[in-house]
């Protein structure tokens, strides 16, 4: 079997076993707990994350109320096929880890959004594939894209790429260029692409977006470049601003019109003064106007801006070298933007990943980040929260290509709620879990709420009746952050709809 068969089968199996223990069944809850752990340790990818699973259950089970089934699951020694002539357990064998642990746990981590997930919201037959034009858009604010090599294949998805690190046009007139001289032949000078991704990083970024939402439609703006006295590192923040600004700008006014902004940098300062909190109101989020923006504006202006115009913001929480603050970095410890940590695709936070924080970040969420992959670079893992947010960012993408399809296409109340960052990240609690070892991590696992896994020859309806299920749960959720009644009140929750491609109706 292998490891993401074994990791599915494991994860049936502990859910038949919480349901036994919350009915107060100990005995066959043991029984499918114990075939869960043999399950788990019969593959040698897999069997290194029983200790985790078991402290991941046995807390969950005491969060429930059920601490007598986390203590027998505490207890519990895994039983072994082969025993010896006195019945007393033989030790587990000895499996060497598996080389570049961080980077196998993102694959598997990658492979269930894909089997899951991407099946759940595109279809079984990517039936539910979206058009050019209602195809969600990102927006990756770092170091540029380099298209070549292994990137290739990708062109076609960046639809818009722009250096912000160039400085603004001059107002003064263009010098007057010279006619070439008769008999001397024009050189052609060499090709420089000014988006050109020198180190890699940006690159890592945009491929961690187009995997975790395969419809997404990307635009790049460089903020990071090679100057001379300066770190290849160094981010300006004025260029930042203004691709927020340009980013959000709708298409009407030849912005880029995105959804969702992706923002792994950050600085330990904030702008000052800072931006307004999100409003605690219970409404729902209404469109809101900003006046005249700056001529230089600040990050806070663009990010007040982007908000007005109903845009997600994600920015990556914290990395190496931030030991003198107490904080995480800016912009992500703002209110209006989504903060991101990195974990390692088994719901353990990064090492580097702040623990006590003083700022005002109520949620978290954790993707992740460690041992990403990179096209341009495939033998070299990168780690950090930088590698994490493009994957958080790439899930609330996916949120939003459900929200356009049937039948929450036609809630005008719900699309607003899924582009304010209250209603976002409602949804991307129900999709969290707990992570290992810290109660305040939300280890983001988006087929906990997007499950399109099936089985037998009734897998169609069994996908259908879970979409009609996740409908419902993404109301539940954001009326409990908005109010009853305020969201989703435009579709009949007993009305029929059919979804597209598929013969018959399903009930939602």
């Amino acid at each position: 079997m292998s490891a993401t068969k074994s990791l599915e089968r494991f994860h049936q199996l502990q859910e038949e076993a919480e349901s036994y223990f919350l009915r107060n069944l100990y005995d066959q809850g043991m029984d499918r707990w114990e075939q869960a752990c043999l399950v788990i340790c019969q593959n040698p990818s897999t069997s290194q994350s029983l200790h985790r699973l078991r402290q991941q259950f046995a807390s969950s089970l005491s969060q429930q109320g059920r601490g007598k089934a986390a203590a027998m699951i505490s207890q519990d020694q895994m039983p072994n096929d082969s025993e010896s002539d006195s019945g007393t357990e033989r030790p587990l064998p000895t499996i060497n880890p598996p080389l570049n642990p961080s980077r196998r746990s993102n694959a598997l981590w990658f492979s269930l959004l894909e089997e899951r997930t991407h099946t759940f919201v595109y279809g079984l037959n990517r039936e539910q594939w979206p058009q050019p034009t209602r195809r969600v858009r990102i927006a990756v604010l770092d170091s540029g894209v380099s298209l070549e090599g292994k990137m290739a294949s990708y062109k076609r998805r960046v639809r818009m790429r722009e250096d912000f690190t160039q400085p603004r046009a001059s107002t003064q007139p263009p010098t007057q260029l010279r006619p070439p001289q008769p008999g001397k032949p024009l050189q052609r000078r060499p090709f420089v692409d000014p988006c050109k991704d020198e180190n890699g990083h940006g690159t890592a970024v945009v491929y961690q977006a187009m995997a975790s939402c395969p419809s997404a439609d990307i635009f790049v703006g460089k903020v990071v470049a090679r100057r001379d006295g300066d770190s290849p590192s160094s981010v300006c923040r004025a260029s930042v601003a203004r691709a927020i600004i340009q980013a959000a700008k709708p298409v009407a006014e030849k912005g880029w019109g995105v959804d969702i902004i992706n923002m792994s940098l950050g600085w330990a300062e904030a702008d000052l003064p800072s931006g307004p909190k999100p409003s605690s109101s219970s409404s729902t989020p209404t469109p809101t106007t900003t006046g005249q923006l700056p001529v230089d504006p600040t990050i806070s202006d663009a990010l007040a801006y982007a908000e007005s115009q109903q845009v997600l913001l994600f920015a990556s929480a914290t990395n190496y070298g931030l030991a003198e603050s107490t904080d995480i970095f800016f912009p992500a410890r703002d209110p209006r933007v989504i903060s991101i940590d990195a974990e390692d695709g088994q719901g353990n936070p990064a090492s580097f990943a702040r623990r006590l924080v003083s700022g005002s970040v109520s949620d978290r969420f954790c993707a992740p980040g460690l041992g990403a992959y990179s096209p341009l670079q495939p033998d070299s893992p990168m780690d950090g929260s930088s590698f994490a947010c493009p994957v958080a960012a790439g899930i609330a993408g996916l949120v939003l290509e459900f929200s356009r399809q049937e039948p929450l296409r036609h809630s005008e109340s719900v699309r607003r709620a899924l582009m304010s960052v209250r209603g976002m990240r409602r949804v991307l609690q129900e999709m969290a879990v707990q992570g290992a070892g810290n109660d305040s991590f939300k280890v983001l696992y988006p087929w906990n709420c997007f499950d399109g896994r099936s089985g037998g020859s009734e897998a169609v309806d069994e996908v259908h009746i879970r979409r009609g299920e996740a409908v419902r749960r993404i109301i539940k959720a954001l009326e409990a952050e908005f109010g009853n009644k305020k969201v989703g009140f435009e579709i009949d929750m007993e009305l029929k709809w059919k979804p597209k491609g598929v013969a018959g109706v399903e009930k939602v």
